[in-house]
């Protein structure tokens, strides 16, 4: 019962948390008279479990439906990334934008260790050249060590997968491969330390 008791509390505080972003968004356009902005909430979800909560605010009073007209709703956009298939070809036009797609792949897979998704998105860096983003795969590659019970040498096996076959005219890329696995030795040695994921960067730009 108890356990009933919080999950509908968290429903309310979310729907209570929504509304307040949306007043002092209005409240500043008030205060600088302006028309109030149209604001359209979207929540974006990557958590384990299917999204539970309600789509409208109105839906958190046990009222007769006499009533429900007169109380203040609003509803808003979810992506649940649970039911969301990355491999199907209506994701063809998000693809074209590299950032966004691994962002929302890799945040789908941060709960169910789908290492399979994450070799996935090392080809497709390479399909797309984006593997040449050293910064940015590094990111990544952070962000992967963080969320996946996976080991460094194992991750070097999946990198060392993505199709980048050393020849000469792929130099470039295996440099930029080597460059992201000096990175995973030297973030699996300090991990553990005192060090700042900044001065890993540091010690990384010195290596």
């Amino acid at each position: 019962m108890k356990k009933a008791r919080d999950f509908l509390a968290w429903h309310l505080f979310f729907f209570i948390q929504v509304l307040k972003y949306m007043v002092f968004e209005w409240e500043k356009d008030y205060n600088n008279n302006k028309q109030p902005r149209v604001i359209i909430p979207v929540v974006f979800y990557h958590g384990a479990d299917h999204w539970k909560i309600p789509r409208s605010f109105a839906e958190q009073f046990d009222v007769d439906d006499e009533v429900k007209p007169f109380l203040l709703d609003y509803r808003y956009v979810l992506f649940d990334t649970n039911p969301w298939d990355f491999r199907d070809e209506s994701n063809k036009e998000l693809k074209e934008n590299v950032f966004l797609f691994t962002s929302m792949v890799l945040m789908k897979a941060a709960y169910k260790n789908d290492t399979e998704a994450i070799q996935e998105i090392f080809n497709f860096w390479y399909d797309k050249g984006f593997i040449e983003n050293v910064d940015i795969v590094l990111f990544f590659l952070g962000y992967i060590s963080h969320t996946h019970d996976i080991t460094r040498d194992k991750l070097k096996k999946m990198l060392d997968k993505s199709k980048i076959d050393g020849g000469e005219q792929n130099k470039n890329k295996t440099q930029h491969i080597s460059y992201c696995l000096i990175f995973i030795g030297l973030y699996f040695q300090f991990s553990s330390s005192d060090m700042n994921p900044i001065s890993i960067f540091d010690v990384f730009e010195t290596a």
